[in-house]
């Protein structure tokens, strides 16, 4: 299917479009050879899905450092060391806290259109 650049956005239409689907933009029909997308051109960033599974991995690490810590894990998975209660108290909600963040700053890279 032949394409053509978009001159407001610079996105590849299709030269049957008389609008831009991206911009909303009219774009004026032009005689000519049709340009064809690059590979390089088109944006595969999953940066956004990548911190999407940090964010989850750091809340279930939280979550099960908060469960061996409090000795929910009986003799089972007992902690054969002591854990002070300021990390139960403070860095393992912080923890979870930055792996909650991290996966909504994940969300709005996904969410982001692509430049």
């Amino acid at each position: 299917m032949p394409a053509r650049q978009c001159p407001f956005c610079g996105k590849m239409i299709s030269d049957l479009h008389s609008q831009c689907p991206f911009c909303r933009e009219s774009v004026p029909s032009v005689p000519g050879p049709p340009v064809t997308a690059k590979p390089s051109a088109r944006r595969t960033d999953k940066h956004g899905n990548r911190k999407i599974r940090q964010g989850l991995l750091y809340m279930l690490l939280a979550a099960f450092v908060q469960y061996l810590a409090k000795g929910y894990g009986g003799s089972l998975l007992k902690v054969p060391v002591h854990i002070q209660p300021v990390v139960t108290a403070y860095l393992v909600p912080l923890l979870f806290l930055c792996g909650m963040g991290l996966a909504i700053y994940g969300f709005f890279l996904h969410a982001k259109p692509s430049t």
